[in-house]
């Protein structure tokens, strides 16, 4: 039997279009995030890649979360979708369990997996950048304040040059 092992990145979080997203290395078997080991900043788009690669940062504690409850909610979607499809397969077939099976038989699980499909599309929707997260992780890359701020339609206020962090995360 074939093992599949090895590092890979996993629970993207925090992305700002155009200019980075965090991600966690996670130690994994058969695809499936096992053991978090760091987590970094990578660079979207051409200007920031050449200029420069992932940057390490603290443990991304949301990343983690994320990149373990997307697997979770991935293999429980997989396996709820073949127990859905052997089901009706019974069902039509007149053999089996699914034989005797109504309609409202069918009702329950294929609510439980469109559940399990919106929450998934739901980690992918909520994983986002807030404004100073966004600032700070922008920070870390040299990327100016203002640039970020109207990414999110604000524009930070004037420090006579300076891009001081502080400046822009106290409001």
């Amino acid at each position: 039997m074939i093992i599949i092992h090895g590092e890979r990145q996993y629970g993207k979080v925090d992305h700002v279009p155009g200019f980075f997203y965090v991600t966690t290395s996670f130690v994994h078997v058969w695809f499936v995030p096992l053991i978090p080991l760091k987590s970094s900043i990578i660079p979207v788009g051409a200007q920031l890649r050449r200029s420069s690669g992932p940057v390490a940062i603290g443990m991304s504690l949301k990343s983690v979360l994320i990149g373990w409850g997307r697997a979770i909610l991935f293999l429980l979607l997989f396996r709820r979708m073949f127990l859905l499809a052997d089901l009706a397969t019974q069902y039509f077939s007149g053999r089996g369990r699914g034989a005797q099976a109504t309609t409202t038989d069918f009702l329950w699980p294929i609510c439980y997996t469109g559940l399990l499909a919106i929450l998934l599309w739901l980690t992918y929707q909520l994983s986002g950048a807030g404004y100073k997260r966004a600032l700070r992780l922008g920070a870390r890359l040299g990327i100016p304040a203002e640039d970020i701020g109207t990414k999110f339609g604000r524009v930070p206020q004037e420090t006579k040059g300076s891009y001081s962090l502080d400046s822009y995360v106290s409001d």
